[in-house]
């Protein structure tokens, strides 16, 4: 591990720059659809009469993507063109710059088992914050590539993509299989899976599930034609359970799980008689749940016979301040909430919940730690418990510096120095330096911290603060291309700022 350590440093910080920029080409995709709001409104409303022959409606899947997908330079010349395409913000860097540091966390993914580091030898890591977005990108590209390889009339009727699953509609099946054959050749690793409708094609309706919709081809009663029709949809598994009613929690969040509830319902489904379905099925869950059967009517009633108006733009002003206050009961809540009104301030009360057993327990643990610390780190000037910070070590007998950065609190990141320093080992570049120039303070003591010895040749001062682990290691590199701090090493030295 600590052979790797300054590259899992490196990896982690650049996969969070890459995976910001990538993240932002993402609502420029023209066939990605971001829920079943956005399906609805690009796919289904606009796609209701589909001729006198039953379209084909198929659902494509990639096959174990993240470990199949390129990584070659082919692929990195498409994130590169897709950056350049978009108005995006690159963070100050080029575009150029973003692909080198996808490059650098591609040939770099490791998995931890078994006591041991192992690199993963093709695809993307699936725990790392840019794979979705490089996923995203990549399968965008092959579905346009193959859009351009079909002729205009056997090219589907509508299109929607959601990350590697996509629901399309086609003017018959054999132009699916034509689509699904151009796409399993671009990539020779990659390879698509296709779903089937039920009961089948040409049943005369089938019906086809995507995202939390259920997708049905029907015959219009008084013409040749086919339309769509779609409705909720939930999996076998769904257990119908909701917060109970009984539950010490504010009253307004229950009323709402009913109002979002029967809002989602008539937004997913294509007709009211549709509709009444899942409201009964609805309203017969929220009682199991506990809730009054009149509270559950008149909230359903009330949604069923609002008129769908486009909504404008929110022009209420957002409070300045929010105000959290312990829910004990309503009475109290709705005191509390008269009185911000009446004073005309711009504050937002809002509810946190009670205190939980394990807080009681642990309460004067807790009443401790909130004292002033009265550790060897914070009597040497240098606020232990901080984390998001940017710090500069000093060696007090060369003088020389080393710039550091912790998403965690200081003094945890100071403890794995302080042990490097004491055993003599490069775990720590601030070890390292010990172990080479001051031979004199490796005690090779085990198991007991040495703060004194630590603090006697290293100065410690928190240099920058950030509210992210992104803006702290951007920070880090800012400052070390700046302040060039003659022990960093040399892959932090040319670091990413230039």
């Amino acid at each position: 591990r600590h052979q790797l350590q300054g590259t899992l440093t490196a990896i982690e910080k650049l996969d969070l720059i890459t995976s910001k920029v990538l993240t932002q080409v993402l609502p420029h995709l023209k066939h990605r659809v971001k829920s079943g709001d956005d399906f609805i409104a690009k796919c289904l409303a606009s796609n209701t009469l589909h001729g006198n022959h039953e379209p084909y409606q198929a659902s494509l899947d990639i096959e174990s993507m993240y470990p199949t997908l390129p990584t070659c330079d082919k692929a990195l010349t498409i994130i590169n063109h897709y950056l350049q395409r978009y108005d995006i913000d690159l963070l100050g860097f080029s575009p150029h710059h973003i692909t080198a540091m996808l490059r650098f966390v591609i040939d770099h993914i490791y998995a931890e088992a078994a006591g041991g580091y192992y690199r993963q030898l093709s695809g993307i890591g699936t725990g790392y914050h840019c794979s979705g977005a490089y996923a995203e990108i990549l399968v965008d590209n092959m579905y346009e590539k193959a859009l351009s390889l079909t002729p205009g009339p056997q090219r589907p009727l509508s299109l929607a993509l959601y990350v590697d699953n996509s629901h399309s509609m086609w003017r018959n099946k054999d132009h699916c299989d034509q689509f699904v054959s151009t796409l399993n050749n671009i990539w020779p690793s990659v390879r698509f899976t296709r779903e089937e409708p039920s009961p089948g094609y040409q049943t005369g309706s089938s019906e086809l599930s995507f995202l939390d919709i259920l997708v049905r081809t029907v015959p219009l009663p008084t013409t040749n034609q086919y339309g769509l029709e779609w409705e909720l949809f939930q999996k076998a598994t769904h257990s119908g359970r909701y917060l109970h009613y009984d539950s010490h929690c504010e009253q307004t969040i229950k009323l709402n799980i009913v109002r979002t509830e029967s809002r989602r319902i008539l937004n997913r489904c294509s007709t009211r008689k549709l509709a009444y379905q899942h409201l009964e099925r609805l309203r017969i869950n929220l009682a199991n749940s506990g809730y009054p059967w009149t509270t559950i009517s008149n909230i359903i009633a009330t949604e069923l016979n609002k008129v769908p108006t486009p909504q404008p733009p929110n022009q209420k002003k957002n409070a300045d301040f929010i105000l959290k206050v312990p829910y004990t009961n309503e009475a109290a809540l709705r005191r509390i909430r008269n009185i911000v009104r009446k004073s005309s301030l711009p504050i937002r009360v809002t509810t946190t919940s009670g205190i939980k057993i394990g807080s009681l327990i642990k309460r004067d643990l807790i009443n401790n730690a909130a004292k002033k610390c009265e550790c060897t780190i914070h009597q040497n000037g240098v606020q232990c418990d901080r984390a998001h910070v940017v710090y500069k070590a000093t060696c007090t007998e060369c003088n020389v510096d080393y710039i550091g950065a912790t998403s965690r609190p200081l003094k945890d990141r100071l403890g794995e120095h302080e042990s490097a320093v004491r055993l003599g080992t490069d775990l720590s570049t601030l070890g390292e330096h010990c172990r080479s120039s001051h031979p004199e303070v490796v005690t090779k003591h085990l198991g007991t911290r040495d703060w004194d010895n630590f603090f006697s040749i290293y100065k410690i001062d928190i240099i920058r603060r950030s509210k992210d682990t992104l803006g702290t290691f951007l920070a880090e590199s800012q400052e070390i291309f700046r302040r060039k701090p003659a022990l960093n090493r040399k892959e932090e030295l040319n670091g990413f700022i230039h």
